[in-house]
C-alpha cells in the first residue's frame, strides 16, 4: 500500500491524502504494477479541507457516529481483507497439487 499526498505548492498546504495498492504477485521487471484507489481521505469522510480542525472534527465524529467508526475502521482494515483474499486465492484455489504429507 503507499500514500499520495496531494500539496498545494504555493500555499504547502494539503489537499488531500489517497491510499492506493498494487498486487505485486502481478508485476515483474516488464510489468509495473497497477495501483488501484483504496480510498481519498477528503472525499470518503466529507472533509471541506484536510487543516488540523477538519481533522479534529472527523476524530470527534469517528467517536460519537457509530457509521463514521466503521468507515474508519475498515478503511484501515480494506487493504489487510484484499491481500488476505488474494492469499486465499493463491493458496487453495490455484493450488492443484491437493495431496497430503
Amino acid at each position: 500500500m503507499t500514500v499520495c499526498v496531494r500539496v498545494r505548492v504555493e500555499t504547502e498546504k494539503v489537499v488531500d491524502i489517497a491510499n492506493y495498492y498494487a498486487d505485486l504477485d502481478k508485476t515483474s521487471k516488464d510489468i509495473p504494477p497497477a495501483w488501484k484507489l483504496l480510498y481519498s481521505a477528503k472525499k470518503e469522510y466529507g472533509l471541506r479541507n484536510l487543516s488540523p480542525q477538519s481533522w479534529n472534527k472527523l476524530v470527534d465524529s469517528i467517536v460519537t457516529n457509530e457509521k463514521m467508526a466503521q468507515r474508519f475502521f475498515r478503511n484501515t482494515r480494506e487493504y489487510d481483507r484484499v491481500m488476505r483474499a488474494h492469499a486465499y486465492h493463491e493458496t487453495f484455489v490455484n493450488q492443484r497439487d491437493f495431496t497430503l504429507t
